[in-house]
């Protein structure tokens, strides 16, 4: 997708329903908009519910302050919302996804270790520690606050079915 460093309002809507007819595709999204409409929301309410996530997905959250321009830098892919595991390898110079959970697997691969923003508990997960700037280096800073897990594989395959999770692959 080529976007402009600046759009015109005609151009945000049509790109904003380019994504809507995309994700409507999107079987999780099917699903969870046949949920809204079962627990009693009106269509209307789940209409908005799709222009609502399509429009994160493209320029993130809405900010009352200040008007977002879409670039690629600061789109948001559906993708990275979706539970699984979003691979990707920076020596190709993929895209990191932008999730709130971050995975690597131990030394011996028993277990792995978990960074996120979430609070895990449950059998499998042990929580490590709260990472603080100073024992994090400047590429992992943006991991300020957030929290530590140990979690065996079992509990791992149980958090990639609720959670989109990132792991970075390396070539090596």
């Amino acid at each position: 997708m080529n976007i402009e460093a600046k759009m015109t309002d005609e151009q945000a809507l049509a790109l904003i329903q380019e994504r809507v007819d995309e994700m409507r595709k999107h079987p999780d999204v099917q699903r969870k908009f046949m949920e809204k409409i079962r627990s009693g929301k009106s269509e209307k309410e789940c209409v908005e519910w799709v222009y609502m996530m399509a429009f994160c997905t493209l320029f993130g959250p809405p900010k009352a302050e200040a008007k977002k321009e879409a670039t690629e830098s600061n789109i948001r892919h559906f993708s990275d919302f979706t539970p699984g595991i979003k691979p990707y390898t920076p020596e190709l110079g993929e895209r990191k996804p932008s999730c709130k959970m971050e995975a690597r697997i131990c030394h011996y691969g028993r277990h792995y270790y978990i960074d996120t923003t979430e609070t895990l508990k449950g059998r499998g997960i042990e929580f490590i520690e709260k990472l603080t700037s100073d024992r994090l280096n400047m590429h992992g800073a943006y991991k300020t606050g957030w929290n530590k897990y140990r979690v065996t594989s079992r509990a791992f395959e149980l958090l990639k079915d609720r959670y989109p999770i990132r792991m970075e692959a390396h070539l090596d």
